[in-house]
């Protein structure tokens, strides 16, 4: 649950900052160190932490490039979490 709220709160940061793959790197760190934290196995995490990376950055990239509309970002932002969830359950 604090992973999507960390996803909308660096989201949000992008629509502001626009710097995309600097968000999903912090997105993708912190996620990284709270399962670390957590106790999962390094290379584990650390190879999901370059798939999430990844994954974070196109959609911030996308929600980067149609910032400036209303709707698309906060759409893109949905889709992607939803995925996420998808992912998360089905991992």
């Amino acid at each position: 649950m604090i992973g999507l709220v960390l996803y909308f709160v660096f989201g949000a940061l992008v629509i502001r900052y626009e710097k995309p793959v600097h968000f999903a790197a912090g997105y993708a760190g912190m996620s990284a160190a709270f399962s670390i934290v957590i106790g999962e196995p390094l290379v584990g995490t650390l190879l999901a932490g370059l798939i999430l990376f990844a994954y974070t950055a196109f959609v911030y990239m996308v929600v980067d490039r149609y910032g400036d509309q209303v709707l698309a970002p906060i759409g893109v932002l949905v889709v992607g979490a939803l995925i996420l969830l998808g992912a998360s359950y089905y991992f």
